[in-house]
């Protein structure tokens, strides 16, 4: 039963650990840490790395296992759609911070690629 159960929601679950560990961040941990600048680094690219690494790849796959089945094919195109996806738009995203008042940082950059790469390994383990 438990098996099961992770087998059919195992996407659902990461994107969901992803998202919880995202918000942890932003909102409990990265106010609370400023001393030191290791720490406070890693703080600041962690959001990006996250988000490459469990949410949005993942989230393409919960959509995909509600959308179809068990095809491996399929599964494997909606992973690398999710991925590629993702990681485009981060970076996106991330020069697109340089015409407002937001705080572009190339680090961003490299984590979210760090992350996209991850999600690579997370997602050959999981499967």
């Amino acid at each position: 039963m438990k098996s099961n159960f992770l087998n059919k929601n195992k996407w659902s679950i990461l994107c969901i650990l992803g998202l919880a560990s995202h918000q942890v961040i932003e909102e409990y941990i990265r106010p609370y840490y400023q001393e030191l600048d290791a720490i406070q680094f890693l703080l600041g690219v962690a959001p990006n790395f996250i988000a490459a690494a469990l949410i949005f790849p993942f989230a393409g796959m919960a959509l995909w296992k509600l959308k179809t089945g068990q095809n491996l094919q399929v599964q494997n195109q909606w992973f690398w759609r999710s991925n590629v996806i993702s990681t485009i738009g981060l970076i996106i995203w991330e020069f697109m911070q340089l015409k407002g008042n937001l705080i572009f940082d190339y680090w961003d950059i490299v984590f979210t690629l760090i992350g996209s790469i991850m999600a690579i390994f997370i997602y050959i383990f999981v499967r």
